[in-house]
């Protein structure tokens, strides 16, 4: 596992790491209003997969966009409504952070050797290990302007929400996809930028990326 995650885990400071200043929307406090919905991927399968209602994507970057119900995934929700702003400008993004997060699980299932197994929900973000996985060339992962880019495109993705509505446009769940929890800045080329995010993914988008592995 990657030191400053181990250290993380281990409730210590990791170096030069800083709090992400990201909302806590994982559920509604209004429990009459909503229902006590936990983060299984089994639960929101379960109710993006209604004959009736619709789910709503937002972020604070672009407007909300509505999907009526049944959707097949969560991430058949976050990735229509980025093809829907900006002509798609996130989408390579997002599906690297996806390939991220499921060679992740991969890893964690490989080395407990128990089938699908995870030692923690977090994920260890590296710019230079995204910059791959979208395709980038050598020479332009080293591109300052690049870097910055990508890691703007990044954090703007982790402030994404969902909710999911009812057929009688009742909210029974709202949540972030993605959190970044905590971020760590590094001296790229006389630029401080993020360099790393630990990151805490939906269960939601990782039982998606174990299936596929699988």
């Amino acid at each position: 596992m990657n030191p400053m995650l181990e250290s993380l885990l281990a409730h210590e400071t990791p170096p030069r790491l800083r709090a992400a200043h990201a909302p806590s929307i994982d559920l509604l406090d209004e429990p009459t209003a909503v229902a006590r919905v936990t983060g299984s991927s089994m639960n929101l399968t379960a109710l993006l997969a209604r004959r009736k209602g619709s789910v709503e994507v937002v972020a604070e970057f672009s407007p909300k966009v509505r999907l009526d119900l049944p959707v097949e995934s969560l991430d058949e929700a976050i990735t229509t409504a980025l093809r829907s702003w900006h002509a798609g400008r996130g989408l390579r993004h997002w599906v690297a952070l996806r390939a991220l997060i499921a060679r992740e699980d991969g890893a964690a299932q490989a080395s407990s050797g128990r089938g699908p197994h995870r030692p923690s929900d977090l994920v260890m973000w590296k710019v230079d290990d995204h910059l791959e996985a979208a395709g980038y060339a050598a020479r332009s992962r080293r591109d300052p302007k690049v870097r910055e880019a990508a890691i703007r495109e990044v954090e703007a993705l982790t402030t994404l929400e969902l909710s999911v509505f009812d057929g009688e446009g009742n909210l029974v769940f709202r949540g972030a996809p993605v959190k970044a929890l905590f971020k760590a800045l590094g001296d790229s080329a006389g630029r401080w930028m993020v360099e790393q995010m630990v990151l805490q993914p939906h269960a939601a988008l990782r039982a998606v990326g174990m299936r596929r592995a699988g």
